[in-house]
């Protein structure tokens, strides 16, 4: 049986079957195995449950009809069981959530933001869907910053070493009008055939890593004109960075939960946050990168 081993947030993953989204190719011991096999209709003990899910601390189920069904567990197993065959469906599910249940049950703070590499270290974009993470990422690089990751960045909290953030996903995820107006001509592949996203390869990937973590930047989208820039601090900080957690919704149940808030509440302390507004319309996003190396880049 052929086995395809990847580097990716940090760990070594080796998966049955390609992963043409991930390139750093590596022949280490693996972390993770991705397999396909039959996933249970139900766990044995399950702590919560919806209509589409279940989970215990360290065994999570996930089925969606249409495209299969996937399970987490221990931190180094995913197991598909394919409606199909494996699609880019199929892919983006476990390189999406079911990679960062696995990384929450291994106790990384997987955040929801891309992430670009300055002379200082880090720098994580978060944000709501539709804020524009990637879309300022991919400017970003545009000015010389190496992409780190899209989509998950995910986080070593470590009261010695501080805050890491480990290299990702090798590719922006990009609506085709942004695509356009950033002149980007190299060759793409669709997220998903029924939608008009790509995946844009990085032209400027930093490959080693991890670096450490000393901003991090949360779009809002705002009617009136101008940029704006608001520093986070108290309460509200630690609130703010919850909100932004790949998939949030399970951080409290996955893994162990008081490494869990120790993670967060470390993150809440040593890193700089920084809300920064943004006029929805026009996109101007030549302007905001501008405005985050003048403000961000520079400052720090």
């Amino acid at each position: 049986m052929n086995s395809y081993t990847y580097k990716v947030f940090g760990v070594i993953v080796t998966s049955e079957f390609e992963l043409p989204e991930l390139s750093v190719k590596s022949d280490d011991v693996p972390d993770i195995r991705i397999q396909t096999g039959q996933v249970p209709r139900k766990l044995k003990n399950p702590t919560s449950s919806g209509p589409l899910f279940e989970l215990a601390p360290y065994d999570f189920i996930l089925r969606f009809d249409s495209v299969g069904a996937f399970r987490a567990q221990n931190g180094n197993q995913i197991t598909i069981q394919p409606a199909n065959t494996i699609t880019p469906d199929v892919r983006l599910f476990v390189l999406g959530t079911m990679m960062g249940i696995i990384l929450m049950q291994r106790g990384l703070l997987p955040m929801h933001g891309s992430s670009f590499l300055t002379r200082n270290g880090a720098v994580l974009i978060t944000g709501y869907s539709g804020s524009g993470k990637s879309t300022l990422a991919m400017a970003m690089q545009q000015k010389n910053f190496p992409i780190l990751s899209d989509d998950i960045s995910a986080l070593q909290c470590d009261q010695v070493n501080g805050i890491d953030l480990h290299v990702g996903m090798q590719h922006l995820k990009l609506w085709k009008d942004v695509i356009d107006y950033l002149g980007n001509t190299d060759p793409m592949k669709k997220v998903r055939p029924s939608i008009e996203k790509y995946q844009v390869p990085s032209t400027s990937f930093a490959e080693e890593g991890p670096f450490p973590l000393k901003t991090i930047i949360c779009l809002s989208a705002k009617t009136l004109p101008g940029f704006t820039i608001e520093k986070i601090n108290g309460a509200m900080k630690f609130g703010l960075l919850k909100s932004q957690i790949f998939r949030n919704q399970f951080f409290e149940s996955i893994g162990d939960p008081y490494i869990n808030f120790n993670n967060l509440a470390m993150l809440a302390k040593v890193v700089d946050v920084y809300i920064i507004g943004r006029p929805s319309i026009p996109l101007l996003i030549h302007e905001l990168a501008d405005f985050v190396e003048n403000e961000i880049v520079k400052e720090n």
